[in-house]
């Protein structure tokens, strides 16, 4: 029993998954994730049209929930950086003490805790805006290819399952 496991795990693991020509794909990257349908790279245009004419309303929502959360996403990055510096350049002060001048620097913790704060809100926008793209993309192939799943021989000549083939 634990040999058929093995091999069944081992032909399992070996198994590629198939990509069906209806089928949005996305690729997650730094800041933006890109949909391609067909290796082919579509802009936020063509993707909303694909959303239309499949009347997927919940996926429009969430491509433009995306849209507005990664126009602000870096700024708001950047504005936690800034603020984050500020608090750690300090301000320079001076008082005199015994006829001497000390120099000090006061730094604000308040202001670099807040710069820490809003950076990570911005990065957390930058993720949200992939996710929500990722979601639109997921709603899309799920009406798209809602078909049997089929286990067996694939086309391949390889055992498996696959979906709507």
């Amino acid at each position: 029993m634990k040999k058929i496991f093995f091999l069944f795990l081992i032909i399992n693991l070996s198994v590629k998954g198939q990509n069906t020509s209806e089928e949005l794909t996305f690729k997650r990257g730094f800041i933006t994730t890109k949909v391609y349908k067909n290796n082919i790279l579509l802009s936020t245009k063509k993707q909303n049209e694909l959303y239309k004419n499949e009347s997927l309303k919940k996926a429009l929502r969430f491509q433009n929930i995306s849209k507005y959360t990664l126009f602000v996403g870096p700024p708001v990055t950047l504005g936690g950086i800034y603020l984050a510096y500020d608090a750690i350049r300090g301000t320079r002060m001076s008082v005199y003490e015994n006829g001497q001048e000390l120099v000090y620097y006061e730094r604000p913790i308040f202001q670099l805790i807040g710069g820490v704060f809003v950076f990570t809100a911005g990065i957390c926008l930058i993720e949200y805006s992939n996710e929500y793209k990722q979601k639109a993309v997921g709603l899309y192939n799920a009406k798209k290819l809602k078909k049997p799943v089929k286990v067996g021989v694939l086309p391949s000549g390889r055992f498996g399952f696959s979906i709507g083939l």
